[in-house]
């Protein structure tokens, strides 16, 4: 039988706090987008096309990690169940 090298309530704890960033980023986003907008009503330069195209690229880099993030938090669920489910058969 293989070993279970993993702490089945660790690694939920984990999936937890990566749920919760998820959750506590798409919040932020939301903020930071609705500010920076409202901050073009006001900031007419050149300036702030420069600023505005950077935050546009900034946040086109982070996009994709929510959408990674959830399925690792599922994967890892899945893997401390799978794990739980083998420590208790094992005793």
């Amino acid at each position: 039988m293989a070993a279970v090298i993993i702490e089945p309530r660790a690694v939920r704890q984990f999936a937890r706090e990566l749920e919760g960033l998820n959750k506590e980023l798409d919040q932020l986003t939301r903020t930071i987008d609705r500010e920076a907008a409202e901050l073009g009503h006001t900031w007419k330069d050149a300036r702030f096309q420069q600023f505005h195209k950077r935050y546009a690229e900034a946040m086109s880099v982070l996009a994709p990690f929510p959408k990674q993030a959830a399925a690792y938090a599922e994967y890892l669920e899945r893997k401390a169940a799978l794990a739980q489910k083998a420590l208790d058969h094992r005793f």
